[in-house]
């Protein structure tokens, strides 16, 4: 790729600019790291420091492992509970334009079109499987429990046909948000072999250092490698996107690859239709990275560790305390298993005895226990570990119900950004790569007028259904519960011309229930051929009224031709 000094210089300083905007955070993440993901460390000096070079003392300096146990706790728990790898978690629905509103268009609610809709889920959910999702999103929860930001990229792996997830290290990203406080710069900087600069980019185009490593092929030397995703409408050194053209790079993102050391050189330049997805567990404003449980436990954190160190210390010198002997018995004493030492037994003079340790053992592992308790409910342990002090007897159903319906509540901001910064980043991801490589079915022939309605994403994960059905029944249980009041009210307004029932829609009320608890597509019915079926029954019903009316009146008019009997009533009114 030919020079382009203009973009190099722009590349350069705007990743210095980042490096700035991120190094406040740097110590608070590594001191983190070191306590709750010793194999994640977090290294400011990374990519020129080598990550495997880091030995065996990795951990040295953890006393406690309650808040690595904690953390990963809240990562088992998000992952079964939002994102289960053993039951449906998402399902896809359109998003009702004003248009269709308009025009009482209801696409959900049709069934050829639910039934598509099912029909991509289901290849989703089977290329989830096949994939690393699973194992990648437990790592991000990790990562989200200890430093607050999750980056993670979604690929294609062409050569074995599978989706590829990638739950980035935050050491090497550089993130910015935008206006509207979604992330849409990223800058990545890591290490790349030879043998993958090689094989991915043009030999010209590398550093002098790099061709001379494939010169001698020393593949498995490293190189620095800066990956600049950002809008490109705000980058210099780029053409003016052409909006109309269809190619890799006249897209909303640019892609951009250079090695720092290749002078003005440009690597790759491409284009992508969104950035990176990012997850920060919760901003503050102003705020471009996240802050995760870890940031709000920290100092129980760091005082847990120092406790725990000092009373493993007082329970060494309990077991083997420090001794006080007397001096005649200098260089003549072992504390020894199974050594013999002589005195005089005639002595007045104490041979040894432990030295007083003092303090209160017990008042320090109260505290110690009171930390662990405030650990834990930073990373909302309480709330993924009652189903299991249910199984255990400790906790009745009711109790449980309770106690989750107030935790998800606390967990619905989580939740939400969750869903809205990453989940739907992913699904739209895995969506559109899967489009592309012709693996989904045609659009039915019921939305071919409304091709291209934007989709959403219903999350159908034990915590995100919990909040929803919340969020949906929130009025229908109460309504549900006195329903029998109701009723005695219309049998007093029986004799009234109108009911009180009709205050009420049951149509919506029972689709409303339905749509809380995912009623698949089979089990239910249009609005439309509802409400033709509902005009079919009331037309015979009245076809059917209106033959009984014409037979009475028949009869009746038959009754009225025949003469009175004699001596009848009608006789004497005749008289």
């Amino acid at each position: 790729m030919p020079s382009n000094p203009d973009l190099a210089k722009y590349i350069k300083k705007r990743l210095a600019f980042l490096k700035d905007q991120r190094r406040p955070w740097e110590d608070e993440w590594d001191t983190l790291s070191e306590l709750i993901m010793p194999t994640r460390r977090f290294d400011s000096n990374y990519p020129e420091n080598n990550m495997s070079d880091r030995g065996d003392d990795i951990g040295a300096d953890i006393h406690s492992s309650y808040a690595m146990y904690a953390n990963r706790l809240m990562a088992d728990g998000f992952l079964g509970q939002v994102v289960s790898p053993g039951s449906p978690w998402f399902r896809s629905f359109i998003d009702r334009t004003p248009e269709m509103i308009a025009e009482g268009f209801f696409p959900n609610e049709l069934q050829p079109i639910r039934l598509w809709l099912d029909e991509r889920d289901a290849i989703v959910y089977s290329e989830l499987e096949r994939s690393n999702y699973y194992s990648e999103m437990h790592m991000a929860f990790m990562d989200a429990g200890w430093c607050g930001t999750v980056v993670q990229t979604v690929e294609e792996d062409i050569d074995n046909n599978v989706l590829n997830f990638q739950t980035q290290h935050i050491m090497e990203y550089y993130i910015r948000e935008n206006a509207h406080g979604k992330v849409d710069t990223a800058y990545r900087v890591y290490k790349v072999s030879a043998r993958e600069m090689f094989k991915r980019w043009n030999y010209a185009d590398l550093s002098k250092a790099a061709q001379k490593a494939i010169d001698e092929e020393e593949w498995d030397k490293t190189f620095t490698v800066v990956h600049a995703i950002e809008p490109r409408e705000q980058v210099a050194g780029l053409p003016k996107r052409k909006e109309t053209a269809v190619d890799k790079i006249n897209k909303p993102y640019s892609s951009i690859y250079v090695e720092p050391d290749s002078q003005d050189s440009i690597l790759e330049i491409s284009g992508r239709d969104a950035p990176p997805v990012v997850w920060r567990w919760i901003t503050m404003a102003g705020e471009h990275y996240g802050r995760g449980p870890a940031s709000w436990a920290k100092n129980d954190i760091k005082a847990l560790n120092n406790m725990t160190r000092d009373m493993l210390v007082r329970s060494q010198k309990e077991v083997d305390p420090p001794m006080l002997v007397d001096d005649s018995f200098y260089g003549n004493f072992s504390t020894n298993p199974g050594v013999i030492n002589y005195f005089n037994g005639m002595s007045t003079k104490r041979v040894a005895e432990p030295v007083p340790l003092g303090g209160n053992y017990s008042i320090a592992g109260e505290e110690r226990r009171q930390k662990m308790d405030i650990i834990g409910k930073h990373f909302h342990n309480d709330f993924f570990a009652i189903l299991q002090s249910m199984e255990q007897g400790r906790r009745t159903a009711e109790e449980v119900r309770a106690i989750q319906n107030e935790q998800a509540i606390l967990l619905a901001p989580i939740t939400g950004r969750l869903e809205q910064d990453f989940l739907d980043g992913q699904l739209d991801r895995v969506f559109n790569i899967l489009q592309a490589a012709g693996k989904l079915p045609p659009v039915p022939e019921e939305l071919r007028d409304w091709e291209g309605a934007p989709m959403r994403m219903n999350y159908l994960g034990a915590l995100p259904q919990l909040q929803r059905r919340m969020r949906l029944t929130s009025g229908l249980g109460a309504f549900k519960a006195s329903l029998a009041n109701v009723a005695q009210l219309q049998q007093m307004a029986a004799q009234s011309q109108e009911s009180v029932m009709q205050n009420f829609d049951f149509d919506e009320i029972i689709r409303m229930e339905a749509d809380a608890y995912n009623l698949p597509a089979r089990a239910s019915r249009s609005r439309a051929i509802v409400v033709e079926e509902r005009v079919q029954k009331q037309q015979i019903l009245l076809e059917q009224q209106a033959a009984q009316a014409a037979q009475t009146m028949g009869r009746a008019h038959r009754d009225l031709s025949v003469a009175p009997e004699e001596g009848s009533p009608a006789q004497a009114l005749e008289g």
